[in-house]
């Protein structure tokens, strides 16, 4: 057995030794007709790679004592079949969720069709939350959907008509804490950013990852470094999310930063620009705000203004007005 974990499995010594802690009975089955098959068929059948299967042992290691033929195959037979997870995704479902393979099939559909009927969702929106978010067949999503769905509706102004594609989109909200989690961040948004009640709902709609991300270590930094550098207040940022919702989901280290580092401090873009369309930020640095830039510079037809102009048009309608061309082959935006 621990020569088996260890080899076809990838586990350490003290790895094996937390498995066996969790199951002991794992030492007592037969590595030929139980542990060697079950194995194979996560990793050959299924395509779980030996550094996910590892991972996968360790969090359900109970998994192992599971009749191959009459429960294993058959879980993910209905993952496949009934909630239409891919092929392809079958490793990372499983890996997130392994006690998916565990799990009452029934509460599984008695979940499902509270994602049909509480939102209206098809079949195809269903497919993807769960593989976004597989803990949520897990979940007892009739008590969670009910407060939620009120909240999002009541008190941050989602329109009823974009809740499912809220929650299929980031349907990790379900999972999350109400009151500790989600209800704060509206909070914030409406008391620090400002944000009225009918641009809450829209951007909470376009951009529900929002209410995922930690206020603390995510939203207020951003914010902070968004006044910094342009010399605004929350509100002031507010309303540049109220126009641009991706804002805060983009990266300041990353994505931001950089950018305003080239149009504030090389291109002598005034920030009062960027303050009133924030969705230039959005445009890709390397593939159209540097080229396009540096471009028009080197014609001596740049001159800090105009960036909507500069940055908004295709290639097409850019090289016509400009008598430039710009040839590059990174996208064109940041953001989805």
């Amino acid at each position: 057995v621990v020569r088996l974990l260890r080899g076809e499995c990838g586990m350490g010594e003290g790895e094996v030794a937390d498995l066996v802690g969790k199951y002991p009975s794992v030492l007592g089955l037969s590595v030929p007709r139980k542990l060697s098959p079950t194995v194979s068929f996560l990793r050959d059948e299924v395509g779980v790679t030996k550094p996910k299967l590892k991972g996968l042992l360790r969090r359900s290691p109970q998994i192992l004592g599971l009749s191959l033929n009459n429960t294993l195959r058959g879980r993910v037979t209905f993952l496949r079949d009934e909630v239409g997870v891919p092929p392809h995704k079958m490793p990372g479902v499983l890996t997130q969720a392994p006690s998916l393979l565990t799990y009452s099939e029934a509460k599984c559909r008695s979940n499902i069709r509270c994602l049909r009927d509480s939102l209206n969702m098809s079949s195809s929106s269903v497919t993807k939350a769960v593989t976004k978010c597989p803990s949520l067949l897990l979940s007892d999503l009739p008590l969670r959907l009910s407060p939620l769905i009120a909240f999002l509706t009541d008190e941050a102004g989602v329109p009823p008509s974009k809740m499912a594609s809220l929650l299929t989109k980031q349907p990790t909200l379900i999972t999350s804490s109400l009151p500790s989690k989600i209800r704060p961040t509206v909070s914030w948004l409406r008391s620090t950013l400002k944000l009225a009640p009918q641009d809450l709902g829209r951007v909470v709609a376009a951009q529900p990852a929002l209410l995922s991300f930690s206020l603390s270590e995510n939203l207020k930094p951003k914010v902070g470094f968004l006044c910094d550098r342009l010399g605004i207040t929350p509100s002031d940022v507010g309303r540049m999310v109220a126009t641009f919702p991706p804002l805060l989901t983009l990266s300041t280290e990353f994505n931001v930063e950089p950018k305003l580092s080239v149009l504030l401090d090389e291109a002598f873009v005034p920030p009062s620009t960027l303050i009133r369309s924030p969705q230039l930020l959005g445009y890709s640095l390397e593939g159209r705000i540097v080229p396009r830039c540096a471009a028009l510079m080197s014609a001596g037809l740049f001159n800090g203004r105009g960036l909507a102009g500069i940055l908004a048009p295709t290639d097409a309608v850019f090289e016509q007005r400009f008598g430039v061309i710009v040839e590059v082959d990174i996208d064109d935006e940041d953001w989805g």
